[in-house]
């Protein structure tokens, strides 16, 4: 990248630094840290309004991902105000929880009535994903993929 950008003086990249929890698929943050150093010069443009959560569960979001100690740094928005209050649903932390797969069951474990006449949605973003949809296949949980 570096001698095509060196000789070109045409390069652009697009990345998430808070989406470096995909380690686990090969993301590197260290790549979009150095990118400025890197590449003198360069613009760097944040994109920072969500266009499909409320507020509420931005807000949550910007409390969860200022904890992440190597990031450039953004503050998301949206235009779409209120909504419910997001619910923090927690498993057990054991390296045999984990194993087992009882974390996903422990969170698709909720009252099943009241996943279904609240509509609470899921959202993981771990390689654990597989164990909740089980968990969830188990219970008659109604869930959906989304693409990332």
């Amino acid at each position: 990248m570096k001698r095509l950008a060196s000789e070109h003086r045409n390069l652009c990249a697009v990345g998430d630094d808070d989406q470096a929890i995909y380690g686990w698929r090969g993301a590197d943050v260290r790549h979009m840290l150095s990118f400025q150093q890197d590449f003198p010069g360069t613009t760097l443009i944040k994109l920072e309004q969500n266009y499909r959560s409320t507020q509420v569960i931005l807000d949550a979001a910007n409390g969860v991902i200022a904890e992440n100690a190597r990031r450039l740094g953004k503050t998301l928005f949206t235009a779409k105000q209120g909504g419910e209050p997001v619910t923090l649903l927690t498993a057990g932390g054991t390296s045999a929880t984990r194993r087992s797969g009882s974390r996903a069951s422990s969170v698709a474990g909720r009252p099943t009535a009241t996943w279904r006449t609240r509509g609470w949605r899921c959202c993981t973003a771990t390689n654990a994903q597989s164990a909740l949809e089980e968990a969830f296949r188990f219970r008659g949980i109604p869930y959906r993929l989304v693409a990332p």
